[in-house]
């Protein structure tokens, strides 16, 4: 119904379609007659359709400058798919680089910040390049929840705690 709503609103708007009331057939062809500008229909603003609307085509329409895009309520639902889809990818590789970071500090128990970077970066270049903000993210991340520590004397190595 949203779509469908949409698509007459953009039909409205580019005057294919005209609201008809039956109770004033002069209302129909005068509001034909009236152009944008003078307010027979909003350029701007969605009209509110209601279910008992009634409609009628416009069937002297005659315009070769002005195209009517009949996709804009699909591409509008696209956006908010690859919105939606790029968050979720997003999420899932600060986990992927959160799992890389514990494995390759599981097996080396301690390591320097420099080296642990370029290690998570060499492992997951066959998935993707992790950007260094998003790895030392991580490292907070694992920091905070104890998975992770500082060393005590030196402050650019990490520990893995056990």
């Amino acid at each position: 119904m949203s779509t469908l709503t949409q698509v007459l609103n953009i039909l409205l708007k580019a005057r294919v379609l005209k609201i008809f009331d039956p109770n004033n057939p002069n209302v129909d062809k005068k509001a034909a007659k009236l152009s944008v500008t003078e307010g027979a229909i909003p350029a701007t603003s969605e009209l509110t359709l209601l279910p008992e609307t009634q409609l009628r085509l416009y069937t002297d329409y005659n315009n070769k400058r002005v195209r009517v895009n009949l996709n804009l309520p699909v591409k509008s639902e696209a956006k908010q798919e690859t919105e939606t889809t790029l968050v979720n990818v997003e999420s899932d590789r600060r986990l992927i680089v959160q799992a890389c970071i514990v494995r390759i500090m599981k097996t080396r128990k301690t390591m320097l910040h420099q080296q642990l970077i370029n290690e998570v970066i060499s492992q997951l270049a066959s998935r993707f390049r992790p950007a260094i903000p998003l790895i030392k993210q991580s490292i907070n991340s694992l920091i905070e929840r104890e998975f992770l520590k500082r060393d005590e004397t030196d402050r650019d190595k990490y520990e893995y705690i056990t």
